[in-house]
């Protein structure tokens, strides 16, 4: 398994590029970047609950507290998967859309791959800064970044409220069976 820093964190870094921070790896800036672009949607296993709602069986969960906490962590993970597609619309015209219109991405996948794989996979490409002139000086590729930022801490916070929510489900039901 690879280790990455974080959207958030790398978002933070390439911002301070932006901002004339000179890039002293153009491997390890151009990851950063790839590691963003390939961001993962978050997917809920909530098959049992869902069953109980289809089937019209939540009904027979007489605590009326643990039905609603079920109902409220469902109406956030709602709101996480709407700032999800938020977030990939934003992706896809700050992010996406210059990315394609004026970087030759092979070089960048090929460098990616390349270290990714130990050498493996890809080609070891000698990126530099002439290739990523126009990147740093994009406004809405940066407008992108700084986006990432915010999405990604509003979906952090999300994640943390659902899983603050979950363990005081899991209290609840535990008391509910202690009795």
């Amino acid at each position: 398994m690879r280790s990455e820093p974080n959207v958030i964190d790398a978002a933070h870094t390439i911002l301070e590029h932006f901002e004339g921070k000179p890039i002293a790896g153009y491997d390890a800036f151009n990851s950063l970047g790839v590691n963003i672009y390939n961001w993962q949607k978050f997917y809920q296993n909530n098959n049992t609950f869902q069953e109980l709602i289809n089937s019209g069986n939540l009904a027979l969960i007489t605590n009326d507290s643990i039905k609603n906490m079920l109902l409220d962590i469902e109406s956030l993970y709602k709101k996480l998967k709407s700032e999800e597609d938020h977030y990939r619309f934003d992706t896809e015209v700050l992010i996406y859309e210059p990315l394609y219109r004026m970087m030759d991405l092979k070089p960048m996948v090929n460098n990616f791959e390349y270290h990714l794989s130990g050498g493996k996979a890809g080609k070891d490409i000698t990126l530099t800064g002439k290739y990523f002139k126009s990147y740093l000086n994009n406004t809405m590729l940066k407008n992108g970044f700084v986006v990432t930022i915010v999405e990604f801490n509003t979906m952090n916070a999300q994640m943390r409220e659902m899983k603050r929510m979950s363990q005081e489900l899991i209290k609840v039901i535990n008391t509910e069976m202690a009795h």
